[in-house]
């Protein structure tokens, strides 16, 4: 049961992956509908994990803790032990049920999922990072722009007048129209610097979204492409490592489930035998059991016969060479 929900978490985590490549594919206007394809899949992952147990406990969904399960059982003598071994740990924490049922998976293994980056006070990080990186990336496509039309001015003016006239109106024009693309290609560099500064702290921004935080997001498909493909490529990065995450878990699980499963079939064939042992008891004839046993008593009380005169004629002879 329990690696059957890690399989089926992997299963959705693996669908979002395809969604997400569909989104960049197809483009803005299905967004919306894979945030919504997306929702869907993150409850199926939460009703896995909840639903997922381990010898009756849920090893998924209390906190990290460990667990400690019956993985052996060995004789000594007399003696009986039980082999335990600790299943759980951090590796296996994907949330913690609260009172009231309900599971809360923002502070688990899978926080790059369910958590938020929304800070105390309820301030959306995410749109305001948005907001920021949008109107500095605007800003910077405009200074790019006016460079192209500064140079496009300039080619005009070069073709109509030459590269250096040196007659009026030509001379001012073309002068005047070289003096644009420098301004120009000026205020793009200052503000490169700028726009640089503002990707880079949007990129942190994306780096710590979580999908919940995609989920929310309203108008994606209306953003820059440059800004729709920084999210996408945040939030395919968060979907893998969470796959990864979910793999671990899944080794770890596996190991333990292999122990008990080894017990299971040690035990199995140990009650195999004692049922063929009881059965042959069942079907022997007890009477000839009995008489075969009563002969071999009888042949081994003859036997202490034969060794006790064998042993008294020895010290017969003996006592003869004596005399």
């Amino acid at each position: 049961m329990l690696i059957q929900r890690l399989v089926l978490t992997k299963e959705a985590l693996d669908d979002i992956q395809k969604s997400m490549v569909s989104a960049r594919e197809k483009g803005s206007d299905d967004i919306a509908k894979i945030q919504d394809s997306i929702i869907g899949n993150m409850k199926n992952i939460s009703n896995a994990v909840q639903s997922a147990s381990f010898g009756g406990k849920n090893i998924l969904s209390n906190g990290g803790q460990t667990v400690g399960m019956a993985a052996g059982y060995r004789r000594e003598g007399t003696a009986v032990y039980v082999d335990m071994i600790d299943v759980g740990g951090p590796e296996l924490n994907f949330g913690t049920i609260g009172p009231d049922g309900a599971i809360d998976m923002s502070q688990g293994v899978l926080s790059g999922i369910f958590g938020t980056s929304k800070e105390d006070g309820g301030e959306d990080v995410v749109g305001k990072g948005i907001e920021e990186f949008s109107t500095a990336h605007a800003t910077y496509k405009e200074l790019e722009d006016a460079v192209r039309k500064a140079e496009a001015d300039l080619a005009k003016a070069v073709a109509k007048y030459g590269d250096d006239p040196k007659d009026e109106p030509g001379k001012g024009i073309v002068d005047k129209a070289k003096e644009a693309v420098t301004t120009a290609a000026k205020a793009v560099e200052d503000g490169q610097k700028v726009y640089g500064e503002a990707k880079g702290k949007f990129q942190a921004v994306v780096d710590d979204m979580t999908l919940a935080d995609f989920t929310e997001l309203k108008g994606v498909g209306e953003l820059h492409s440059d800004i729709q493909r920084m999210i996408m490529t945040g939030v395919q990065n968060t979907v893998r490592d969470a796959v990864n995450v979910t793999l671990t878990a899944g080794s770890k699980i596996g190991a333990a489930v292999n122990l008990v499963n080894i017990q299971l079939n040690f035990v199995k064939k140990l009650l195999d035998n004692i049922e063929v042992g009881i059965g042959a008891l069942v079907d022997a004839d007890m009477n000839a059991e009995s008489a075969k046993l009563s002969a071999l008593q009888v042949q081994q009380q003859l036997g202490i016969q034969a060794l006790s005169i064998a042993n008294q004629g020895s010290q017969n002879i003996l006592a003869l060479f004596r005399n």
